[in-house]
């Protein structure tokens, strides 16, 4: 099974190079797509050099006209261009470990009907100080069986990064659309909550870490505010107004809509959202029934064996 690395680049000459090599050491990285999103600095460059070096295995695009098109648009070029059956991000800013896929890997073969898996990842200064701190899900995040959506969207057993997910590029396709070019932060994870919602995953914690994240005053994520939040959250309810989603859910969506709403115009009101979200966190979500299903433990760590539904279920009480 080969993979498809895609790298958007913008302003990242001092990183790319190295988040590029990191994808190339993995055997199983057959095509790394580098979509150049018209930077300041010296990235095109520096893509171009790489492209020469590895001319069989690294791909450079730009958009038409040389346009800057933000993130969410060059994912969604990059994944115009992958060949390979499964499909992994990568921020031009951070860096693969060699073991990033080996047991995403094995499972996938293992279980045609996984669409995705996610893994670990850890920021850099607890990379190297070797600190124990990760960004990932737990396993309990599994107890809903192949349905992560639940999980996923209150974070209540954490979430991921845009370099932990592995998936099929056939399983993509059933979406009705990828990354959101309208949303200028927050694409990654508007995105994961649709794939969540659609699609089947797991969550695995053998992999501590898969990919190791910088911060610097260059990421775009330091740029996320109330505003860019409201957007997200009025996103996210536009997309599910209307699905089957668990009623314990739909109001968990509603109340972060009204907290970054009142939050983007600076109203005390956002002070009582966050009051009521905190008690809804405490005493309603940990009730709700769809985390009542038992995870099937007949397969390591973080997976459920039994067979599954084509499509995740969703409780709408």
């Amino acid at each position: 099974m080969g993979i498809s690395v895609i790298i958007p680049v913008y302003n990242a000459e001092e990183f790319v190079a190295a988040a590029v090599l990191s994808a190339l050491a993995i055997n199983e990285v057959r095509q790394v797509i580098l979509i150049e999103d018209c930077s300041p600095d010296n990235s095109l460059a520096i893509c171009q050099d790489l492209v020469r070096q590895h001319p069989n295995l690294v791909e450079l695009h730009m958009h038409p006209d040389r346009r800057q098109l933000g993130a969410g648009a060059s994912r969604n070029l990059g994944l115009e261009k992958a060949k390979e059956e499964l499909v992994a991000f990568l921020d031009a800013d951070d860096y693969y470990l060699p073991h990033r896929f080996d047991y995403p890997l094995e499972l996938l073969r293992s279980r045609p009907d996984i669409d995705y898996v996610v893994s670990p990842s850890q920021l850099e200064h607890d990379y190297l100080t070797n600190s124990g701190r990760y960004t990932m899900m737990s396993e309990a995040a599994n107890n809903t069986m192949c349905n992560l959506f639940p999980a996923l969207l209150t974070e209540r057993h954490g979430y991921f990064d845009t370099n932990s997910i592995l998936i099929r590029a056939q399983s993509l396709k059933r979406l009705s659309q990828l990354f959101n070019p309208t949303l200028t932060l927050h694409q990654d994870s508007e995105l994961w909550l649709r794939i969540a919602y659609k699609l089947r995953g797991y969550t695995e914690n053998l992999t501590l870490p898969g990919s190791v994240v910088r911060r610097h005053s260059k990421n775009r994520i330091t740029h996320r505010n109330a505003s860019s939040l409201s957007l997200y959250w009025d996103t996210v309810a536009t997309e599910f107004q209307g699905r089957e989603v668990h009623r314990t859910l739909a109001r968990f969506i509603r109340l972060k809509k009204k907290h970054y709403h009142y939050l983007r115009k600076n109203s005390p009101i956002s002070y009582l959202y966050l009051l009521y979200m905190q008690f809804y966190d405490a005493a309603v979500l940990p009730w709700a029934d769809f985390w009542k299903t038992s995870a099937d433990t007949s397969l390591p760590v973080g997976i459920g064996a039994q067979s599954l539904p084509e499509e995740p279920q969703h409780l709408f009480i």
